[in-house]
């Protein structure tokens, strides 16, 4: 595929552009993507969505939805905007609704009566396939690519490894200039279990009073 798409950049390209800069691009991007969608495609969703079968319904509130924007920009007292707004907001919740609903009934009918594999395929419809991988990782100096298991945990261990063991430098210059205050002397002092009066009195303010 990488092979046909390449010549088929090389076939399609325009021989001449324009001079100006932006028709140079314009061509040369209209180009590619219209190469690109013809050759490769578009991704295509592997997971059923609920808007899939009512595509044409939601484009028309959608479009409706703009066509009130562009007046409410004209007219901020427009009441089109939210009307359509409020519109599309319910008539999307209420398909989406129907759909769930009707795939929950499958789903159970399926369930009840033991069909197992008809049940595996209506529930991989509904929340769509199960990608399992390891992401890959840069190795230290960047050249190569990570991919497997043992490899990319012993690139995170080296990571983390000089990331918390690293030297501590300073500016003793820097250090100097914080001026040094009075040392109390006294918090080096053992505690005791001889308190002053202050003490005894909030301890005994905070005693709850138990009447009898």
């Amino acid at each position: 595929m990488a092979q046909h798409l390449r010549n088929s950049l090389q076939e399609r390209l325009p021989k001449q552009y324009p001079e100006d800069v932006k028709g140079h691009w314009e061509a040369l991007k209209t180009t590619i993507l219209k190469t690109s969608r013809d050759i490769i495609g578009f991704k295509t969703s592997k997971h059923q969505d609920w808007f899939d079968e009512n595509d044409a319904e939601i484009q028309h509130l959608i479009d409706a939805k703009r066509k009130a924007f562009c007046t409410w920009q004209n007219d901020i007292n427009c009441k089109a905007i939210r009307q359509a707004h409020s519109k599309a907001k319910s008539d999307g919740e209420r398909t989406e609704k129907q759909l769930v609903d009707g795939e929950a009934l499958e789903i159970q009918w399926l369930a009840d009566t033991g069909d197992t594999r008809g049940l595996f395929s209506a529930t991989k419809a509904v929340y769509g396939p199960i990608y399992q991988g390891l992401n890959p990782l840069r190795s230290k100096d960047g050249q190569s690519l990570l991919k497997d298991e043992a490899a990319i945990s012993s690139r995170w261990r080296e990571h983390f490894q000089e990331l918390l063991n690293r030297n501590t430098t300073f500016e003793m210059e820097a250090i100097n200039q914080i001026s040094q205050r009075p040392i109390m002397e006294h918090m080096g002092d053992p505690p005791g279990h001889n308190r002053g009066p202050e003490c005894h009195q909030k301890a005994e303010q905070r005693l709850p009073v138990m009447e009898a």
